[in-house]
């Protein structure tokens, strides 16, 4: 634990290091069984046949699930482990979350609330030496702002609300949540986890639709199945990380998010995070998050930060940044926000560029017409329901994965 001064020993600060880089290593192994076993089952399926997709995403699942379980509870011990250094006393793992609940259903009620809750700008406070690392960072930027122009055109505008002048980003992100809070609580409903893959499939029949060739299409949406179930073990260890943090022992009084660089080859970390790494943020925030996202967190108590060491060791070595100031200008340049996302809460996002993808807009649509997807359900699941008791066992996953969405969006309908 810190001593009267705040400062941890060079023992202490090795042995957080220690349970961050390992958490690490077991993470991109999770990731990596996980993307696996996403992939394996709908390489080849016949994205035109939805019961051969639901009996693959049951497969997928059956893969997934374990891995997220997992790397919550690895989250779940290296967290405990890490408050019982940093406050002399012991603290136990709290136990997983539940896995099956990370993402939220869009519906229209969600989606006025989303509209309700504007982006924030990220403002660093300027402890980490981030001069160079953006001066760097900003050719690349760039480049990358050139190439997605065109689909940035293509993709239905998000709409920003603009900071109120004067208003602080605490301040400001505070006052959205606190807005939102009561009607939040009676709002959300957790996503079926099949829906994020079984949604893949309509982009599959686009592409095709619009001329590409099967294999053209096959290798655009294996990265979409990659990115999902990267982002299924994003939102496992996050949901752990909250839960773990919101009840920690009282002297904890926030988190900072821990880059790790070694993650992505040993060059420079995603520039999304190393801005957001230079903040505090409270007990009860969710950490923000992006596609591929690495990031950890560690606690911080009254007068100790060990992130902020970390984090600026992580960036001297790569960097051999040696004092200065952060530069003001490149700062400005690069813009980073936190935007409400409808199904996968906060996320970091280029400010000014907008945030919401393909996936959300696609639910923000649908949310429109819940009654004629309601019909379409009724008499598809009455279809299956004769097939089943007909003896055709295998349309059994679409089965039951109709009738939970019928459920829910009769919920929707009714709200």
């Amino acid at each position: 634990m810190p001593n009267a001064e705040g400062q941890f020993t060079a023992a202490e600060i090795a042995a957080l290091y220690a349970l961050i880089r390992a958490q690490a290593r077991i993470r991109e192994q999770l990731t990596g069984i996980a993307v696996a076993g996403a992939l394996a089952p709908l390489r080849l399926v016949d994205w035109f046949d939805p019961v051969a997709v639901a009996e693959a995403v049951v497969q997928v699942l059956r893969v997934v699930q374990p891995a997220q379980m997992r790397m919550a509870q690895v989250t779940d011990a290296s967290l405990a482990r890490t408050l019982t250094t940093m406050t002399g006393r012991p603290v136990r793992p709290i136990g997983a979350v539940d896995v099956r609940t990370l993402r939220r259903v869009v519906s229209p009620a969600v989606a006025r609330l989303v509209a309700r809750t504007p982006p924030v700008e990220v403002e660093p406070e300027g402890e980490l030496n981030l001069g160079r690392f953006l001066a760097e960072l900003e050719g690349e930027r760039r480049r990358r702002d050139r190439e997605s122009v065109a689909d940035d055109e293509r993709d239905e505008p998000a709409r920003f609300g603009e900071r109120e002048p004067g208003l602080s980003f605490d301040d400001a992100l505070v006052r959205a949540r606190r807005e939102a809070d009561v009607e939040r609580g009676a709002l959300l409903q957790a996503l079926d986890p099949m829906e994020p893959y079984m949604r893949i499939g309509a982009q599959y029949r686009y592409l095709v639709s619009r001329g590409s060739s099967e294999t053209e299409a096959r290798e655009v949406v294996a990265e979409r199945v990659e990115r999902v179930a990267d982002m299924d073990v994003s939102l496992a260890q996050r949901a752990q990380e909250s839960a773990v943090i919101r009840r920690a022992p009282a002297q904890v009084t926030g988190y900072r998010r821990i880059l790790q660089p070694e993650l992505g080859g040993g060059g420079p970390p995603c520039g999304l995070c190393v801005v957001a790494a230079d903040r505090v943020y409270k007990r009860e925030d969710l950490k923000p998050i992006h596609d591929r996202c690495r990031c950890a967190v560690l606690p911080i108590t009254a007068g100790a930060d060990p992130g902020l060491t970390l984090n600026g060791e992580d960036l001297d070595r790569l960097y051999s940044a040696a004092g200065g100031t952060t530069s003001g200008k490149v700062l400005k340049a690069l813009r980073v926000g936190i935007g409400e996302h409808g199904e996968l809460g906060p996320i970091l996002f280029p400010y000014g560029r907008g945030f919401r993808d393909a996936e959300e807009s696609e639910a923000d649509r649908r949310t429109g017409s819940i009654e004629r997807r309601l019909q379409g359900l009724e008499r598809s699941s009455t279809a299956l329901r004769r097939r089943l008791d007909d003896g055709e066992t295998r349309v059994r996953p679409l089965l039951e994965y109709q009738q939970r969405l019928i459920g829910q969006l009769q919920d929707q309908f009714v709200a």
